[in-house]
């Protein structure tokens, strides 16, 4: 596939524990509440435990609401835990290292896409605190939220309100893959993708079957930003695509267009300039994603 962004300017110049109840359910799809995958969501509500600061600088303070709506242009990964569940705990020790790492280390999916892990308590009782606390500690955790709300300051009183409409009370562990990337060629922005829940989980072949969900959303085209003059030069950035080319052409009527540079590789954000840009007339700019 090809994708096209454009810029054109004139010269002159130039990104828990469950209390008294015990069940086994191995885990699988479950449409606790008519939200199947492919599924459009509609905003939903946490609330902050700890501090968190996005990609783009965003802070979000503790207790304070995080919405789904916060991540916008991300692919974002729902794991719903209780801190006494083995399961939980499983589950947790992967999606650590082979969703939230392997992402990071990628710097997004193989078309430049973030992707952030967001881990979920489900436990309000105040003596199960500490252990939640550890939990957080123990698998690195760097974005948390409580799924209840005590304080009417925050928001509506609720315990459970946003797992509940995705599986039945108390299933754990739950987990959740929502596109939020708007004008992908390939996914609806906020369109459910994985809404599984139970314990017994075969946690190595989940996590390869999660990556490939989550590979396959598409990036927009690529947006061509920070243009500006530079020292003589017109210089503009544009994002990177792990796996593709991103071929840089110019024209001066839209008809005829040369190979300026071929980019190839990672997801990092690339510059380009253009110091060979003529001092008059009109010079029309392109990136295309081979």
């Amino acid at each position: 596939m090809k994708t096209n962004g454009i810029v054109s300017r004139k010269a002159p110049g130039i990104a828990a524990l469950l209390l008294g109840l015990g069940f086994w359910a191995m885990l699988k799809p479950t449409d606790a509440q008519g939200f199947n995958p492919s599924s459009l969501l509609t905003n939903f509500t946490v609330y902050m435990r700890g501090t968190w600061t996005n990609e783009a600088g965003t802070i979000f303070p503790n207790k304070k609401p995080l919405r789904l709506s916060d991540f916008d242009g991300s692919i974002v990964f729902f794991d719903f835990f209780d801190p006494t569940c083995s399961s939980c705990q499983d589950a947790a020790s992967w999606t650590a290292t082979q969703i939230k790492g392997w992402y990071h280390d990628r710097k997004g999916n193989p078309n430049g896409i973030p992707v952030v892990l967001c881990s979920i308590n489900i436990v309000p009782q105040d003596f199960l605190q500490p252990y939640v606390d550890e939990f957080v500690i123990d698998f690195r955790i760097d974005l948390c939220a409580n799924d209840y709300n005590a304080n009417y300051l925050a928001g509506p009183a609720q315990t459970n309100a946003v797992h509940d409409l995705f599986q039945p009370a108390f299933l754990k562990p739950v987990f959740l893959i929502i596109n939020c990337v708007s004008n992908s060629p390939n996914q609806n922005q906020w369109s459910l993708m994985v809404n599984e829940g139970g314990e017994g989980a075969d946690m190595a072949s989940s996590v390869l079957r999660w990556r490939s969900i989550i590979d396959s959303v598409q990036a927009p085209a690529p947006q061509l930003t920070n243009t500006r003059l530079a020292n003589g030069s017109l210089q503009f950035t544009f994002p990177g695509q792990r796996g593709h080319t991103n071929r840089v052409e110019s024209s001066t009527d839209f008809v005829n267009w040369t190979v300026l540079t071929n980019c190839v590789g990672t997801n990092a954000p690339v510059t380009f300039r253009d110091t060979n840009a003529p001092s008059g007339g009109q010079r029309v700019y392109r990136v295309r994603r081979l």
